[in-house]
């Protein structure tokens, strides 16, 4: 006995394409934020380090100690980086492949989108040193989002894939039939 869920729409309200086009925009949208917020707090981490780097707070108990928890910082906010730009690279590719009707760009989006949950749950685990569970609970969150996002691409992929070849296979018929009548 084999269970088979359909899914003919997105988040019970949208059309597939649609709601993939709106998951494609949205996230877009995520990433740049994540990115603006790791080069900002990058930056101000920077100005930290360089202002009290002579005389540092109470919190160090030496200048060695705030350069180790600052390069701890430094790595976090470089991996933020990296995870939101290969997050928006992978909704451009989506988007531009919904828009052309691109099968073969909509399908790179499952094993990619497949990679961005495994650096970003690698960037929540690392975050956690870091922060408190309190300030990573939108990581893992977005991961299990992304997880929903990869099933509803998945779906709208099939169904391009099967429209495109019931097309070629009209296409076929329709110059068989063609060849045929020109005999």
């Amino acid at each position: 006995m084999s269970i088979r869920l359909r899914l003919d729409k997105c988040c019970l309200c949208f059309p597939l394409r649609t709601g993939v086009l709106i998951i494609g925009y949205v996230s877009m949208l995520i990433a740049l934020s994540l990115f603006t917020f790791c080069c900002v707090s990058f930056y101000k981490l920077k100005q930290y380090v360089k202002d009290h780097e002579n005389n540092p707070e109470p919190d160090f108990a030496t200048v060695d100690d705030l350069h180790s928890t600052a390069n701890g910082y430094y790595i976090l906010f470089s991996f933020g980086i990296l995870v939101s730009q290969f997050c928006f690279a992978i909704n451009v590719m989506l988007v531009v492949g919904i828009h052309r009707f691109n099968v073969r760009l909509v399908r790179y989006y499952t094993p990619t989108s497949s990679i961005l949950v495994i650096l970003t749950l690698a960037l929540m685990v690392h975050s956690y040193f870091f922060l408190t569970f309190s300030r990573i609970w939108p990581l893992l969150l977005w991961s299990g989002i992304v997880g929903y996002f990869i099933i509803v691409v998945r779906r709208l992929y099939l169904n391009m894939r099967n429209e495109e070849i019931g097309l070629n296979n009209q296409r076929n018929t329709t110059d068989i039939e063609l060849e045929t009548l020109r005999q």
